[in-house]
């Protein structure tokens, strides 16, 4: 038997069996059902197709062992020890996986091979990583995505500077329809399409996470004809595919992105998700602003940000121009903000550079004080954080200490602002649970009371005044505790009261 010749490049082990004779294996891990998994692609340069052998295979599975086999001596029958070759690729990647899972020992600095960053987008988006685009609803996040993937598919000019790498896409979307949403935009942005493989909301379950690692990592091999080749992965909103983590949990959401940034690593792949901004307008740090957990914008190597351009004042809201800025770009300088516009039907038009800072973009309109004090800023990051509803208290303080707030100056804003804390546990389990707290009956939304008691004058309702949020309580029961079915239940502020109480009438 021959003794091939090993030898390994990003992430790619290579068995060199002389006489054009090969197999490469590539995204080699142990699986906790299947055992060890690989994709393998067996060459031979003697024939008229050099891929002979090209499978997903569980090695200590002999069914796909056999098969495998079966399929090699069928394509190229005048290699005798096929069966042999296998079984030695087959443990030495099984012994390579035993290694992966064990404690790292470390290695000096001297001994790391150094490699320059590579860009997708310089600058701006950095290949073979995990980034971030955010934005309030209806600025245009999806169709950025499709003129990005347009761009890549078609090796398009950057509108700054430099040429795309022309690769292959996946877009995974669990939003918008792939027939009369996703396909036209990609057309309308001059996509090569047979270049990009569209995964829609019917199916995209699968590719969540951290099951969809697998279906996930399978799909962008596919696309890549050699290691390394460019490939651009959108997932379309991020916080669906991260699995079932409480979004609101910094080391829940690092748990969920660690794999998906080490899939973008081993395959050279540039991963993209899209999440939404948090709901509260007056945040003046920007980084908080950033999906329900700072864990997210800590995780990308990369945060774009697009908004609506404070300086344009157009009545029309579509007719107005937005920007597109890094909030977030730690590999390499930060490049000035872009311009561009969404013309009909939904095309993306790059209009130039911009001044516009991302401080200015994600508070425009935002009433915030200028030269607040340290309370003033932990008010802002409570009223953030807690704009999604409840949260645990530990994982506010977790966030707050990394955000430079003490947690003394936390809770003196919590007291000011008259943030609720409660306990939320199993019934009859003396200490099981944990502390939440949510904003408070003075944080509802600007006009949301008067709302309130014009409705239930409009239909002559008999009330009570609310001691809590001072709101109308209708017909309310002969022995009254004196709160609105609001507040009694504990509803985080962002439930609409009014919609409850026409419900109620």
């Amino acid at each position: 038997m021959i003794t091939p010749t090993i030898s390994e490049d990003r992430g790619v082990i290579v068995f060199d069996f002389g006489g054009g004779i090969s197999f490469e294996a590539r995204h080699v891990r142990r699986h906790a059902v299947k055992g060890v998994i690989a994709e393998l692609r067996v060459s031979d340069a003697g024939c008229e197709d050099t891929t002979v052998g090209r499978a997903w295979l569980a090695l200590d599975d002999q069914a796909q062992r056999t098969r495998l086999l079966a399929d090699l001596r069928s394509r190229d029958g005048k290699v005798p020890n096929w069966g042999d070759m296998l079984l030695l690729v087959a443990d030495h990647l099984a012994q390579r996986a035993d290694e992966a899972q064990a404690p790292a020992k470390g290695i000096r600095a001297s001994e790391v091979k150094r490699r320059p960053v590579r860009w997708l987008w310089r600058s701006r988006i950095p290949a073979g990583r995990v980034s971030i685009l955010a934005g309030d609803p209806d600025v245009g996040k999806s169709m950025i995505t499709c003129k990005l993937a347009a761009d890549i598919s078609s090796g398009a000019t950057w509108p700054d500077e430099g040429l795309a790498p022309r690769g292959r896409v996946a877009m995974v979307t669990a939003e918008d329809d792939l027939a009369d949403t996703v396909a036209p935009r990609l057309a309308q942005h001059g996509a090569d399409l047979d270049r990009i493989l569209l995964i829609g909301p019917q199916d995209c379950g699968g590719y969540i996470l951290p099951d969809g690692l697998v279906p996930l990592e399978e799909r962008i091999g596919e696309l890549q004809d050699s290691p390394g080749d460019p490939v651009l992965v959108v997932l379309d909103p991020l916080d669906v595919f991260v699995g079932r983590v409480d979004t609101h949990k910094a080391a829940e959401v690092r748990g969920a992105m660690a794999p998906l940034e080490a899939l973008a690593q081993r395959t050279g792949a540039t991963i993209i998700g899209i999440l939404h901004l948090n709901k509260r307008s007056t945040e003046t740090t920007a980084l908080y602003r950033v999906g329900a957990s700072l864990a997210f914008v800590a995780a990308a190597r990369s945060v774009v940000v697009c908004g609506y351009d404070p300086e344009d004042h157009a009545e029309l809201q579509h007719e107005r121009r937005r920007i597109f800025t890094n909030l977030k770009g730690n590999l390499g300088p930060k490049r000035k903000a872009l311009v561009y516009r969404i013309e009909d039907p939904g095309v993306v038009k790059w209009e130039g550079e911009s001044d516009c800072s991302v401080s200015d973009l994600l508070t425009a309109g935002a009433q915030t004080k200028k030269g607040g004090t340290a309370v003033d800023e932990a008010k802002q990051f409570l009223g953030s954080l807690l704009s999604y509803g409840p949260m645990p208290a530990n994982d506010i303080l977790e966030q707050a200490k990394a955000a430079g707030i003490s947690a003394a100056t936390l809770r003196r804003a919590k007291q000011d602002m008259g943030v609720r804390a409660f306990r939320r546990g199993e019934e009859g389990q003396r200490g099981a649970g944990e502390w939440l707290w949510e904003l408070g009956c003075d944080h509802w939304p600007e006009g949301e009371i008067d709302q309130r008691w014009a409705f239930c004058k409009e239909r002559g309702a008999e009330v009570a005044e609310c001691s809590c949020c001072h709101g109308p309580q209708p017909s309310p029961p002969d022995e009254w505790d004196g709160l609105c079915d609001v507040c009694r239940d504990g509803a985080p502020h962002q439930v609409n009261g009014t919609a409850r109480m026409k419900a109620r009438l």
